[in-house]
């Protein structure tokens, strides 16, 4: 899957990771402060970054930055910016990704599986012993291995 940041800065310049809906609930609410206080924050850029899964513990990044224009809307550009990094990405690349997660979900899937099998198997061998104490014949049809 694909990983989606924006990229900001603290009052005391520490960088910050926000989904894109904090970014822009961050860009709103910057833009409904009164630009008569002297503290109030003037944005003159944004920047958006997209990461890739090429499998095999490869990734790819494309990160890009726009200017806002001087009484502009830094939500809109942002906004320009995330739409520009998705036509971006090849169709192939959200295929490759979508593959890598059917893969990982279902190798998880199998793991689960296989344990419970595993509890089957135990759980049939202490029905057997259970017979054997008991002196209870199976037909011979039955083996004492799981019969799947």
């Amino acid at each position: 899957m694909t990983d989606a940041e924006f990229a900001a800065t603290t009052a005391a310049d520490q960088p910050v990771r926000l989904t894109p809906e904090q970014a822009r609930q961050v860009l709103e609410e910057a833009m409904q402060q009164p630009e008569a206080e002297p503290a109030a924050l003037r944005i003159t850029s944004v920047r958006w970054g997209r990461t890739a899964n090429l499998g095999n513990y490869e990734s790819a990044r494309l990160d890009v930055e726009a200017a806002v224009a001087m009484g502009g809307d830094p939500v809109s550009t942002l906004t320009q910016l995330q739409e520009w990094v998705d036509q971006q990405a090849p169709p192939e690349a959200q295929r490759l990704n979508d593959l890598v997660e059917r893969y990982n979900r279902t190798r998880r899937e199998l793991t689960e599986l296989s344990a419970d099998l595993e509890n089957a198997r135990a759980t049939w061998n202490r029905v057997m012993d259970v017979f054997k104490a008991l002196h209870i014949e199976m037909p011979k049809y039955v083996s004492d291995e799981l019969p799947f």
